[in-house]
């Protein structure tokens, strides 16, 4: 047991080393895709070893510290029921307004689907800019990502309406997403319910690891089916569907070491317009209420090839070059500080184990399992959850603490 907890706060570094140590094995042997990628120069490896390096050096050094210096936390208390369900209630009322505002307006302007076409169809039309949605209404998934943060706290207390506030908000992610024809806020809504069961489950629970990952193969399952039905009304079959899926996992760290590689040739430094993309937007739009407009460039590399004999291109991209492209070599000294910062992190959520930390954690366990194909710092959704998070934690910790 004593190992078990010293072994709880090396999560960061231990979470980051497996993960992308599956991206490489998937890459090296093409064990799923039968993809033919593009070679890389020694010079493109040895930046990219530099970087996990680094990145595995900061947070080891947190997580030894801690755990040599501190004992985690025994017991805890997060939200008591009739807190939670206030929470839950409040994200309701206010999910169901902004979906269906969605829906509707999504209707109005292409009608009702009658075919798979039609999600491909509103899709190149929202990213076009000519399905025109009001700011507040694209917010409202984001509230929809928090909600399933404490969906998954309700879930590993197995409260008897666990299944109903699931179905619910699944559904209405699920129905803001393929009225614009989309599927990332699935995943990521996916992931937010998934990070806050793994981590009360094992580390709140003091569970099993296979007992806490255990939902993770379900719902990767359903994801996985929603995934091959949306590449369908895309135009693939289901084993295209099925390659996809598995080019969408190493296809970003390809794309990314594409990119390194030109950034080699010609070094980048734009001082983090990629890394903190999502804040740098927020303020743009705060400004655009005055009247004031920054044009800014597009958060992307554009299509990029990643496939021998092929033209096919790729845009989506493992962190690494977004860093690249902010700080080039000196990139790998702010993954040093990123490594320190989500060991330290998910330390404190273990020394303290309230909801603060708690949402806190789950953010950052989501932007970690993400650091394989994106920087979710980029997005504006990433920042707002956060925002609200420490919003959230912050008047939940006080008013139990007052009621104490």
């Amino acid at each position: 047991m004593e190992i078990k907890r010293t072994l709880n706060f090396f999560f960061v570094p231990l979470l980051y080393f497996f993960l992308f140590l599956a991206v490489y094995f998937v890459y090296f042997t093409n064990i799923f895709g039968e993809v033919n990628f593009v070679s890389f120069s020694f010079d493109v490896w040895q930046v990219i070893f530099f970087y996990h390096l680094s990145f595995l050096l900061g947070a080891l050094s947190v997580s030894l510290f801690f755990s040599q210096r501190a004992e985690e936390k025994k017991g805890s208390f997060l939200l008591d029921k009739k807190t939670l369900y206030k929470v839950l209630n409040l994200f309701l009322i206010i999910s169901l307004f902004g979906v269906f505002f969605k829906v509707y307006l999504a209707f109005k302007s292409f009608g009702f689907p009658s075919s798979l076409d039609y999600f491909g169809k509103v899709r190149f039309a929202f990213l076009e800019g000519k399905l025109p949605l009001p700011e507040i209404i694209q917010l409202i998934r984001y509230f929809i990502w928090i909600a399933l943060i404490f969906v998954g706290i309700l879930w590993a207390k197995k409260e008897k309406r666990r299944f109903f506030y699931f179905t619910f908000f699944f559904l209405l992610l699920l129905l803001d997403n393929f009225c614009i024809g989309g599927r990332a806020d699935i995943f990521f809504g996916a992931l937010c319910f998934f990070c806050a069961l793994f981590l009360h489950k094992r580390f709140i629970e003091n569970k099993s690891l296979f007992s806490s990952l255990l939902p993770f193969f379900i719902i990767s399952l359903l994801l996985f089916l929603i995934f091959i039905f949306i590449s369908a009304s895309r135009g693939s079959d289901i084993k295209g569907g099925w390659r996809l899926f598995w080019l969408y996992f190493t296809g970003p760290s390809v794309a990314g070491e594409v990119m390194i590689g030109k950034f080699l040739e010609k070094p980048s430094f734009l001082g983090g317009y990629f890394t903190f993309g999502g804040f740098i937007r927020i303020i743009d739009k705060i400004f655009k209420i005055f009247g004031i407009d920054f044009s800014l460039p597009p958060l992307d590399f554009g299509y990029q090839p990643i496939f021998k004999n092929q033209s096919y291109g790729f845009n989506s991209f493992f962190y690494i070059a977004y860093l690249m492209a902010d700080f080039y070599l000196l990139g790998i000294i702010l993954n040093l500080v990123l490594g320190i910062f989500l060991s330290f992190v998910f330390c404190k959520f273990l020394l303290k184990k309230n909801i603060f930390w708690f949402l806190l954690a789950v953010n950052f366990f989501v932007f970690e399992l993400f650091l394989v194909r994106d920087i979710t710092s980029k997005w504006i959704g990433w920042w707002v959850c956060l925002f609200l998070s420490i919003f959230l934690g912050k008047v939940l910790t006080k008013e139990y603490e007052n009621r104490s």
